[in-house]
């Protein structure tokens, strides 16, 4: 969501993202539970790939001790680049350098037996990077700091 400012040029965040991730973490009250957690997270923009590894802190609160009940949850952490495919005829290149990352939300969590719930969540994600731009056919100058931000929905199992 957003535009990203790059120096003088104003250019438009389209990038869709998918994640996959798991939270390992000790559950201290019916209420509250704490751990950490890493995954995969895409950022696709047109033919673009870029892919990083956040590995972060988690916090949970659940809001009732209900068969359904809402919650909110924030996760803290750094992601790690790990690719970047791009075409030598692009002008601009998404999320070309790790950075802080931090991702927060609210949803509910349905609870169909002791065992296993279902989550449905709404977030905001903020990750900082960087965005490559082409200046001629040598030459790619890297612009670093910008923020990207990015909201979304998840689907999840807490077992």
């Amino acid at each position: 969501m957003g535009k990203i400012f790059v120096e003088n040029d104003t250019f438009p965040n389209r990038n869709f993202t998918f994640e996959i991730q798991q939270v390992l973490a000790y559950q201290f009250t019916n209420y509250f539970f704490t751990g950490v957690g890493a995954g995969l997270d895409f950022w696709f923009y047109d033919t673009q790939t870029s892919t990083f590894i956040p590995i972060f802190a988690n916090a949970t609160v659940k809001l009732m001790n209900n068969k359904t009940a809402p919650f909110a949850f924030v996760n803290f952490g750094y992601a790690f680049k790990w690719q970047t495919e791009q075409r030598l005829e692009d002008v601009l290149f998404y999320g070309t350098k790790a950075g802080i990352y931090l991702q927060s939300g609210i949803g509910l969590n349905l609870k169909f037996s002791d065992k296993l719930s279902l989550l449905m969540t709404a977030y905001y994600k903020m990750q900082n990077s960087a965005v490559k731009i082409r200046e001629s056919e040598l030459i790619l100058k890297e612009i670093d700091k910008i923020y990207f931000h990015f909201v979304g929905i998840k689907i999840g199992l807490l077992f």
